[in-house]
């Protein structure tokens, strides 16, 4: 029956908690969870984006299940937006953006 809500909600999109997304390289039951919920959002024809994609691994399961679209540090780092903004209009321009320890650390 809850699961009916998700028309009611008319929902666009659905994520995939990086609680899962974490565990789905080494824990059976997360990676049969992600499966499941990749698989309900592609039976509502709605994207799903797995949120705290970190690992190669991790990557590579969730595009194999069906996964639209990942987040996470496996792909970049929190950046400020006029960093951003100055990096996408000099894009040779490096020296501003944090390198990979410190963006770590920024987190």
């Amino acid at each position: 029956a809850s699961i009916g809500y998700l028309r009611k909600f008319q929902l666009d999109k659905i994520k995939l908690d990086r609680s899962f997304v974490e565990m789905v390289d080494h824990d059976v039951d997360a990676a049969v969870v992600a499966q499941a919920v990749i698989a309900l959002s592609k039976s509502f024809k709605l994207p799903i984006t797995a949120e705290g994609v970190e690992t190669e691994k991790q990557e590579l399961m969730l595009t194999i299940a069906g996964c639209d679209r990942l987040q996470g540090w496996r792909f970049g780092y929190p950046t400020p937006a006029l960093l951003l903004e100055h990096h996408h209009t000099h894009p040779t321009d490096d020296r501003l953006l944090p390198k990979t320890e410190e963006k770590r650390s920024a987190a």
